[in-house]
């Protein structure tokens, strides 16, 4: 069940997405489990795709969040990209920007225990009903879901403000990819449609997930990715 889901999620945005000519690309997860798993990663909640920041506009933005929502999804725009979601699986966007030579999202990723759980909570004020198998379980999760429900989306983002300059205070980590990887795609055939992926697969692989990246790890890290480095 959830597999369908998050099929139709992935499909519904890429309809949306070329309906507006936004040129985007498989990446992370979903792009390991595309080439690994000719699937999804079954352990896996969400969809990743990528986008350079500059070919989408705020008013390109805005016509995205109104199609999917008009097709009953919950959408957030935010900086570093954009969250869709519906029926507990979600999808992200990330939004990359060029800085030399490197392609960069300056969304920040938890370097210690006090970061992990503020992005527990900043995951849950970006998406009421958030929900991570490795993380926060039962009652907790269940009882910030309730309250973060009852907050109103403006108030919503200002706090994921908060909880970000919380972060960059503390340091933190970040996305700093070779803009290379990025620069040509070629395509691949995934859930019986055409999706972008860079071209130089399995070398982009490899600096994501180590050579290995061919053997599944269920308790495989974000933090421990290619191109995550440090900030302040």
């Amino acid at each position: 069940m959830k597999e369908q889901f998050i099929t139709k999620l992935l499909l519904d945005t890429k309809l949306v997405l070329d309906k507006y000519g936004v040129k985007f690309w498989l990446d992370h997860g979903t792009l390991l489990g595309a080439v690994r798993e000719d699937g999804f990663i079954p352990w896996e909640r969400d969809i990743d795709l990528g986008a350079w920041h500059h070919t989408v506009s705020e008013d390109t933005k805005q016509r995205i969040a109104e199609d999917l929502r008009n097709l009953g999804y919950k959408v957030l725009l935010m900086p570093t990209h954009m969250n869709i979601r519906g029926n507990k699986v979600w999808l992200d966007v990330a939004l990359y920007r060029k800085e030399k030579t490197m392609a960069v999202i300056n969304a920040p990723i938890p370097a210690n225990i006090i970061g992990r759980y503020l992005g527990y909570a900043r995951a849950i004020m970006m998406s009421p009903n958030y929900h991570d198998d490795t993380g926060l379980r039962h009652y907790p999760l269940m009882l910030l879901n309730f309250i973060c429900g009852l907050i109103p989306k403006h108030l919503r983002i200002a706090t994921i403000g908060v909880i970000e300059t919380l972060y960059k205070r503390a340091g933190y980590k970040t996305w700093s990819i070779p803009s290379e990887y990025f620069s040509e795609f070629t395509t691949m055939s995934f859930c019986e449609k055409q999706f972008n992926v860079p071209a130089n697969l399995e070398k982009y692989l490899a600096f994501r997930y180590g050579k290995d990246w061919i053997i599944p790890k269920r308790n495989w890290k974000t933090a421990n990715s290619g191109g995550v480095e440090w900030r302040r």
